[in-house]
């Protein structure tokens, strides 16, 4: 799975939507710092998720950061980033 932010493309392994909260979930692999991994996805007006097995979608409005953590494996960079609507 890919994601589409800001004209960048991003590998992603598994993408959420949780629309009672207007949270959008995901996680990465990113060995980069945190403070350059969040600019790439604060204030992103339209993520584009391109899967072949879940199929391709759009979300809009999801541009604020809620929460970017390491997950257990920092050795392989894995983050888990949550975006909410402002």
């Amino acid at each position: 799975m890919k994601a589409i932010v800001k004209g960048k493309t991003h590998d992603v392994k598994w993408m959420w939507l949780l629309e009672r909260k207007d949270q959008l979930i995901f996680q990465i692999v990113d060995e980069r710092p945190i403070s350059e991994i969040a600019a790439d996805w604060e204030g992103a007006d339209v993520i584009e998720r391109i899967s072949e097995e879940e199929g391709n979608k759009t979300y809009e409005g999801y541009t604020r950061i809620a929460r970017i953590y390491r997950k257990d494996d920092i050795k392989r960079g894995c983050m888990e980033i949550v975006l909410t609507k402002e």
